[in-house]
């Protein structure tokens, strides 16, 4: 078979799953945060919701960046150009929860009283076990899921999920927390966290038992003459300007929801966390897209076939471009109605918040995949330079216009930076790897798309 037919097979087959296990959790996320938004007081909400902040920023930092690098390596094996898949795979393992155990002593022993004297929430101090439990098993989910997609099994993938809630564990906590609510009345806090800990490690359980049943039909071959300890350590070499880069994002991301903790109080912080879950659904579709492409993009600039990626990658963007802004005239329109609907009319004070946050996600969308290109093909140092810079801007301009300005402010700031970011990403991935990701405003590149795949009819 052509690999123009197995790239398109794979497009339609592995976009058709994503985009039904994305939708999928997107329903589950949604019902979760309403449930929890309804059941909880506000100021618990924003709480939670910091504690969510929170094990993202632990989670990161255990993975040590591993994931997009074995994604990476398994990916380049699949084209005959990589070798030793069991030994990383081992190697990434066995370091992510050496360092997710670490993390998570570290945020039990010295961080839980720090955190709670930043956001002035001693809540956080008390639930600081459960919290560093769902640190531990969020971080083996994550790296689970880049390793299911680096074999090609985006099935698998989506449905653990590529963040700290995905569908398999999502699913979970929903049905315990509206399980937990029918049998002892509203969840407290804590009961909320507890829940999130065990669902997510029942689901990283399962998905380390799918790893090791898929590795044991692998050929034994591909394990000879590979030193572990050489493995760990070119595996750290390559990962830490990742592990820089995300961690900026990081803070990029979600540095505002940080200063609106610091500066305002915990029912602010409930209206903008709940704001932003609102924005996240617009960048939906660019997550499917780079679910699917990221594996192509490492096969195709190996094996030098630049047209046919820039092909792909600016028709999957100009698809998503154009989700994207249907859902944004939605926000732009109805944002009031959508935040009271959904979370209860508390929540409706965040609708220009949600406007102005809804732009910059749509930016975002429409220069399509060049942060995920520029990691895929090497560049990970240029991509760690570009969110340090802006995640720099963002954090300060967010504190500057905190205490005056408010949600609206802080929107604005985060806007500016975000926007900065996704230019230069953008620009730089045409300098140093030759094309464009960007959205195109012409039916032709929905055609393009149709013609990558069209062999599989052929």
């Amino acid at each position: 078979m052509s690999r123009a037919s197995t790239l398109g097979r794979r497009l339609v087959t592995g976009g058709l799953w994503a985009t039904v296990t994305r939708l999928a959790t997107l329903i589950v996320t949604f019902l979760f945060n309403a449930a929890l938004a309804r059941l909880l007081e506000p100021n618990d909400v924003g709480v939670f919701f910091l504690a969510f902040s929170l094990v993202t920023l632990g989670t990161i930092l255990a993975g040590l960046g591993l994931g997009k690098v074995v994604l990476r390596r398994v990916a380049q094996y699949r084209t005959g150009s990589s070798a030793g898949i069991r030994n990383s795979i081992g190697s990434a393992l066995r370091l992510v929860l050496l360092g997710a155990v670490v993390i998570a002593a570290t945020y039990v022993l010295v961080g839980a009283e720090l955190v709670a004297m930043l956001f002035s929430a001693e809540e956080l101090r008390r639930v600081a076990l459960p919290l560093a439990l769902w640190i531990v098993a969020g971080t083996l989910l994550v790296l689970l899921a880049d390793i299911f997609n680096g074999l090609g099994d985006i099935r698998t993938a989506t449905t653990l999920g590529t963040v700290t809630i995905g569908l398999a564990n999502g699913a979970l906590a929903l049905g315990a927390l509206l399980g937990y609510s029918a049998l002892w009345g509203a969840p407290t806090l804590a009961a909320a966290i507890y829940i999130m800990f065990t669902t997510t490690a029942v689901a990283a359980c399962g998905g380390l038992v799918l790893l090791l049943r898929r590795l044991q039909t692998a050929p034994d071959a591909i394990d000879q003459r590979h030193d572990g300890g050489r493995t760990a350590r070119n595996l750290l070499h390559a990962s830490w300007p990742l592990l820089v880069t995300n961690t900026a994002l990081f803070f990029s991301n979600q540095a505002d929801l940080w200063i609106v903790g610091i500066f305002l109080d915990q029912g602010d912080v409930a209206t903008y966390g709940a704001v932003i879950r609102l924005v996240l659904l617009l960048g939906i579709p660019l997550q499917i897209v780079n679910i699917v492409v990221a594996p192509m993009i490492a096969e195709l600039h190996a094996a030098g076939d630049l047209l046919r990626l820039e092909t792909i990658l600016r028709s999957t963007a100009t698809v998503a471009g154009t989700l994207a802004l249907v859902g944004f005239v939605a926000y732009a329109l109805f944002g009031e109605l959508l935040l009271r609907f959904v979370y209860g009319p508390f929540y409706g004070q965040g609708a220009l918040a949600l406007t102005l946050l809804g732009a910059g996600q749509l930016v975002a969308v429409a220069v399509g995949s060049c942060g995920i290109t520029l990691i895929m093909t090497g560049r990970e140092r240029t991509a760690m330079h570009v969110h340090l810079v802006s995640g720099l801007v963002t954090v300060v301009g967010t504190a500057l216009v905190a205490e005056r300005f408010g949600l609206v402010g802080i929107a604005t700031a985060v806007v500016f930076g975000r926007a900065l970011q996704n230019v230069l990403l953008l620009i730089y991935t045409k300098r140093l790897v030759g094309i464009w990701t960007a959205a195109t405003p012409s039916i032709g590149a929905i055609v393009t798309l149709k013609d990558v795949f069209a062999s599989r009819q052929r």
